[in-house]
């Protein structure tokens, strides 16, 4: 009985800790996508957010409920958020990506970088 009530009370804390809290998005964190494309979200102290993966760093900000910028190339890019699922628009395409934890995001960001010669 007790380790039913312990383990039913750490199964709550870890929605707390994984979820949003607020109710808001929660675009922070490391992602994994289609061909094991990972990418990592911070949020900086201004309140915008730099999207980090294998080639480089973008900025972001909040608009229309969605993360969204523009990349190297001046094209729009825009991300949404539900629970530990995010979905990346640009160019017309839309791809999905996982939340994972940030030791498994730094083992695919350092197999690729390893990959491009970096």
């Amino acid at each position: 009985m007790k380790k039913t009530v312990i383990a039913s009370l750490l199964g709550i804390a870890s929605l707390f800790v994984v979820g949003c809290g607020d109710g808001s998005q929660n675009y922070e964190g490391c992602w994994l996508g289609e061909a094991n494309m990972v990418f990592e979200v911070i949020k900086e102290p201004d309140q915008t957010f730099t999207i980090r993966n294998v080639n480089g760093d973008l900025k972001a900000q909040i608009k229309d409920g969605k993360l969204c910028g523009k990349n190297s190339l001046d094209m729009e890019y825009c991300m949404a958020v539900k629970k530990d699922s995010a979905y990346y628009e640009f160019g017309g395409i839309n791809t999905g990506y996982k939340r994972i934890p940030k030791k498994e995001y730094q083992k695919y960001f350092d197999s690729q970088k390893q990959r491009m010669g970096k």
